[in-house]
């Protein structure tokens, strides 16, 4: 098959898997957003499709996801978010044989970061303060932090079972 062909399919894949993991199990937060464990498949994606199609999948999954549950005011917020979470995980495994490894964890933390930092000036900018917002910063974080260890666990699962190497092709 097609390079290029194999990676859009994979991109759509993947922000499929993007929008699953997002809106099938939400939980309304203090403000405006909602719980979810996707940021493990915006890790993912960018762990195996790389910056720019893993942002891709990344943004537009979980854009979708924003949109299909009620929360199409975050829709811009999130893409830019995502893609960033997933484009930094990219840049960090671009030239590693495996996903699972200490690069890894060093691409959560920043994207941890980014995931909170950047919901938290988006909340600031809709609901025109910055006091509100700090509510769901520690979710937000905690947010991460399982998505981490969720996108983590299924990295090590990919890594074993050569799905890494398979897509990267």
């Amino acid at each position: 098959m097609n390079q290029k062909v194999k990676k859009i399919t994979y991109t759509g894949l993947l922000a499929a898997l993007c929008f699953l993991g997002t809106y099938l199990i939400h939980i309304p937060s203090f403000s405006q957003g909602y719980w979810h464990i996707g940021d493990s498949m915006v890790f993912l994606t960018g762990a195996v499709l790389g910056p720019v199609y893993g942002g891709v999948a990344a943004g537009i999954g979980s854009m979708l996801a924003d949109l299909a549950g009620g929360y199409a005011i975050w829709m811009p917020a999130t893409f830019i978010i995502k893609f960033i979470m997933a484009a930094v995980m990219g840049l960090f495994l671009k030239k590693s044989a495996t996903i699972a490894n200490v690069k890894t964890v060093i691409a959560m933390v920043i994207g941890v970061i980014v995931l909170v930092a950047g919901y938290y000036l988006a909340g600031s900018l809709l609901v025109n303060n910055f006091i509100s917002p700090l509510a769901d910063c520690i979710g937000n974080m905690v947010q991460g932090i399982v998505g981490s260890i969720i996108g983590f666990v299924v990295m090590v699962v990919f890594d074993r079972t050569k799905l890494t190497s398979k897509i990267r092709g």
